[in-house]
């Protein structure tokens, strides 16, 4: 990773319910030891991360929140239905319209913020 000059990541969590997510987690963390100088970030997905919930540990415990205003969440929802159009699901499904909306919604309480998006910290080497 070094040859790239990246100093962040963003990746599963590690108690995400799909096993190629967890497979893809544990390649970062392996890929980002040190030397490697950078931070590692986990990112929730709906109806999966909240699935291992309980299975296994550590859970997903945001540690940081980007705000996100009405037209950041128009565009990922646009975003989601164009590239994971196999995933969108009807309400009141975790990957449905209406759900990632509450749960961008709910994250934003956080923040004091109308929307936002959870990361939690796997790794710091910096």
């Amino acid at each position: 990773m070094a040859s790239h000059d990246v100093d962040t990541v963003y990746t599963h969590h590690v108690q995400d319910q799909n096993l190629d997510h967890r497979i893809v987690t544990q390649a970062v963390v392996t890929a980002t030891r040190p030397p490697w100088r950078g931070q590692v970030w986990s990112m929730e997905i709906p109806g999966s991360t909240d699935q291992g919930a309980g299975m296994r540990s550590p859970l997903f415990i945001p540690n940081r929140w980007e705000r996100l205003t009405g037209e950041h969440l128009a565009a990922k929802l646009r975003a989601f239905s164009e590239a994971y159009s196999s995933e969108v699901q009807e309400h009141p499904a975790p990957r449905s319209t209406i759900k990632l909306m509450s749960r961008a919604a709910y994250w934003g309480d956080y923040v004091h913020a109308e929307y936002a998006e959870p990361f939690m910290l796997l790794r710091d080497t910096r």
